[in-house]
C-alpha cells in the first residue's frame, strides 16, 4: 500500500472517531448491547463506549487492510527471498510477522483510546464523585 492511501485510510478513521464522539456527546446517553439498558455517560465511562462503537469498525474494515499489506507487502517486493538467505527458520520469521500484527492491533487499539480519552475530556461532564460512609456497628 502507497503512502498516500495510508494517509487517507487513516484520515478517514480519524474521522470516524470524531462522528462517533460527536454522536454520543449529542445524545450524553450511551446504550449497552444485548438491550440491557442506557447509562449517563460521564467523561469516565464515555472512552469505553467509543470503543465499543469503534471495535467494529476496526475488526472488519481496517485491521485486515493493514495486515494483507503487511503480509503480501512483503511477498511482492521479495523480502522473503532475502529471508531465507538468512539462517532462521520458518518458525522464527512467522513469530516475527505474527508480532508486528498484535504490536500493528496494540497501536491501533492505544490510538483510539488516546482520542477517546481526550473526547470525552472535552465534550463530557465531569464524574460526580460519592463520598460513601461505612457503618460500623459495635
Amino acid at each position: 500500500m502507497e503512502k498516500k492511501s495510508k494517509i487517507v485510510l487513516f484520515s478517514a478513521f480519524l474521522i470516524v472517531i470524531i462522528f462517533n464522539i460527536w454522536g454520543l456527546s449529542s445524545s450524553q446517553k450511551g446504550v449497552f448491547r444485548f438491550g440491557e439498558g442506557s447509562i449517563l455517560l460521564n467523561n469516565l465511562n464515555a472512552p469505553w463506549f467509543m470503543m465499543d462503537g469503534m471495535s467494529l469498525l476496526m475488526m472488519a474494515a481496517l485491521l485486515p487492510i493493514f495486515y494483507i499489506d503487511q503480509l503480501s507487502g512483503e511477498l511482492n517486493s521479495g523480502a522473503y527471498r532475502l529471508y531465507a538467505l538468512r539462517p532462521y527458520r520458518r518458525f522464527e520469521l512467522w513469530l516475527g510477522k505474527l508480532l508486528a500484527l498484535a504490536t500493528t492491533t496494540v497501536v491501533g487499539i492505544g490510538i483510539v483510546y488516546i482520542i477517546s480519552m481526550i473526547g470525552s475530556k472535552t465534550f463530557f461532564l465531569a464524574a460526580i464523585q460519592r463520598h460513601f460512609t461505612v457503618l460500623r456497628t459495635k
